[in-house]
């Protein structure tokens, strides 16, 4: 793994040799926290440990929306709602404005919660569960084909604790060439993103820098539900009753 600056414009480019600097963005004082890091990972990257498939607790994976909650509706009443699907973290509600943002403890307890409250009736209102999109997660793009989940993990835990690192393959097993890394701390990805822009990042010998950005995409794909169409419209029953 290697650092250097971006080409400029007119020509000429800055080196991506083995213990570059990155000249953009740098600590406070003149001291780089993420080139110090980088210094401790460089080196042979063969045969790297796997990576506990787990899953780590209250991530940002397992982060709900839920809106159009009804004026009696408390956050402490929420949490207990939620409590009957698993562990409850950290909750942000605006009452004014009727919803909510929070984790449960585990993607399935929150898919869980999502498919029993999604819809349901309290106080004469719809609930609307939805996943919310990750706060801390990075698209990277331009990966080898020997960039595996482990070393997309390995190289950017410089810029922070990860939750989840991965790079995304055919059916046939074999690389896209992308993948996602989602952080701990949103900070982490936006210095993640700063860098990779303004500066080469090199995962292997190959001279293919990563491209990175933020991803705001969710995991929200249940299309269009029976339970979400207005059954009571004229062509509703005139397309269905056919069949």
């Amino acid at each position: 793994m290697g650092a250097g600056n971006r080409p400029n414009r007119g020509g000429g480019g800055g080196g991506g040799d083995r213990g570059g600097r990155f000249d953009q963005g740098g600590g406070r004082g003149g001291f780089d926290r993420v080139m110090e890091r980088l210094q401790t990972i460089q080196g042979p990257t063969t045969d790297l440990p796997s990576l506990d498939s787990t899953g780590m607790k209250f991530s940002g994976r397992s982060r709900l929306y839920i809106g159009n909650l009804s004026n009696d509706i408390t956050e402490e009443s929420l949490k207990q709602m939620l409590t009957a699907f698993g562990e409850v973290g950290e909750i942000f509600y605006n009452r004014e404005k009727k919803f909510a943002f929070l984790r449960m403890g585990t993607k399935y307890e929150a898919e869980k919660a999502k498919r029993e409250l999604d819809g349901q009736v309290k106080s004469g209102q719809a609930i609307k569960v939805r996943f919310a999109p990750h706060q801390a997660a990075i698209k990277v793009q331009n990966l080898g084909p020997w960039v595996s989940n482990e070393l997309l993990h390995k190289a950017f835990s410089i810029y922070g604790d990860i939750e989840r690192a991965m790079v995304f393959v055919d059916d046939r097993g074999r690389t896209k060439g992308e993948g996602i890394v989602e952080f701990v701390r949103k900070p982490s990805a936006l210095e993640a993103v700063k860098r990779c822009t303004e500066c080469c990042y090199f995962l292997t010998a190959s001279i293919r820098p990563v491209i990175a950005e933020l991803d705001e995409s969710t995991e929200d794909d249940d299309g269009l539900q029976e339970k979400m169409l207005i059954k009571r419209n004229q062509d509703y029953q005139f397309e269905r009753e056919v069949g």
